[in-house]
């Protein structure tokens, strides 16, 4: 018999007992075992292989002509095993009550660990690869329905894993955005990376475009780490310039990579704005090109939208402090955007911005440190 290696475990049956592969256990220890016992999967009831390798970290693993696949929806990798491993010994250290891979049968689910704390049951899932959205929105309700608070926690990403808080553009693919946490008013993505034990939270994200976000990159040694896992603080005034004007840097750069590289010319509705408001490409105003809430669900970068924002006022003859719901409609309408309530929230949280700095016409001197101010209250103390 050949094992199949896409099914793999870290609990086993052994004398009609759970045995789990812990820190606990020694290689050689395991070793001896092995020669001597007979290892059964939980759920499938199959004869299993206690795999000892010099590398990997030991596991269990089905045979291939085990039929278990319907209670492993996923392969497992050697991340994912360091990774559970890890975060069972962190729970232990912490005297929760843990248990590595148990099988819920009134759900049919089987979570990394399930841990017990004061009169909170949680469910913590290890995300080391994607999956359909779907499946976590089911694992996630048939947890909740029976009162088991879910926790999933991403593995960080090969690309971030060696900084050290900085403040930087970062990529967040579609599926790793569902997993962004909140903390009142302000967002943060927390991951795990198990190779070198560290938390990494990218905190006080702001979308830019797509896929992109500003956020601050913090490690957090799992010796430091709390549970529930520790939330980070509201961004003071002080955290948040770095944020912003890196923010305004990567818009100048977007503006000048569409006016040297656009092939629209006035096509482009940004390129078009600058021009008909008569504006200065190389010094856009500041108040062009703002973060603001809801901004994520525009299709269009901030700088664009807002632009073409009072352009399209100069076009209708009406100041954009003065533009009602429906005016807001017709503005997306002509940029051919679709006028859901969230896009009609993002449009008019810009312009209570603009209402709120007394920004009646494009041409408007502001000092930066007041937008900045003003825009910190916004993003961060509502």
């Amino acid at each position: 018999m050949k094992e199949e290696e896409g099914i793999v475990m870290l609990v086993a049956l052994m004398d009609h007992q759970y045995i789990s592969l812990t820190s606990n256990y020694s290689r050689e220890q395991l070793l001896q075992l092995r020669k001597k016992q007979k290892f059964i999967c939980p759920q499938c009831k199959s004869e299993l292989q206690l795999k000892i390798g010099k590398v990997k970290t030991p596991h269990f693993a089905h045979f291939r002509d085990a039929n278990c696949h319907n209670l492993f929806s996923e392969g497992e990798s050697e991340t994912h095993l360091l990774g559970k491993l890890a975060l069972y010994d962190f729970f232990k250290k912490a005297n929760k009550n843990v248990v590595l891979e148990p099988y819920l049968a009134t759900l049919s689910q089987r979570p990394d660990l399930l841990v017990q704390d004061r009169d909170r049951t949680y469910a913590i899932e290890f995300q080391c690869s994607t999956i359909d959205l779907d499946l976590v929105s089911k694992r996630t309700s048939g947890y909740i329905q029976h009162g088991i608070h879910p926790y999933w926690l991403l593995n960080t990403s090969g690309k971030y894993y060696e900084e050290t808080n900085c403040t930087k553009m970062i990529s967040l693919t579609k599926f790793e955005q569902q997993f962004i946490l909140r903390n009142g008013a302000h967002s943060y993505l927390l991951t795990f990376h198990p190779q070198t034990k560290t938390f990494f939270y990218y905190t006080h994200l702001i979308h830019f475009q797509t896929n992109q976000f500003i956020a601050e990159i913090q490690r957090l040694p799992i010796q430091y780490q709390t549970f529930p896992f520790f939330q980070p603080k509201k961004m003071s005034f002080s955290k948040f310039l770095p944020l912003i004007k890196l923010y305004k840097k990567r818009t100048q750069a977007y503006v000048e990579n569409k006016i040297y590289r656009s092939t629209k010319g006035v096509k482009d509705i940004l390129l078009r704005s600058i021009y008909e408001l008569k504006l200065n490409r190389v010094e856009m105003p500041i108040f062009l090109g703002l973060p603001t809430l809801y901004a994520k669900a525009m299709v269009m970068v901030a700088v664009e939208w807002q632009t073409a924002l009072f352009y399209y006022g100069r076009i209708h003859q009406k100041q954009v402090l003065q533009f009602t719901n429906y005016d807001m409609k017709q503005f997306l309408k002509w940029l051919n955007i679709d006028s859901s309530d969230i896009k009609i929230k993002a449009v008019n949280n810009y312009i209570q911005l603009l209402r709120e700095l007394d920004i009646e016409d494009v041409n408007k001197i502001i000092q930066e440190q007041i937008v900045f101010e003003k825009l910190h209250h916004h993003l961060v103390a509502l």
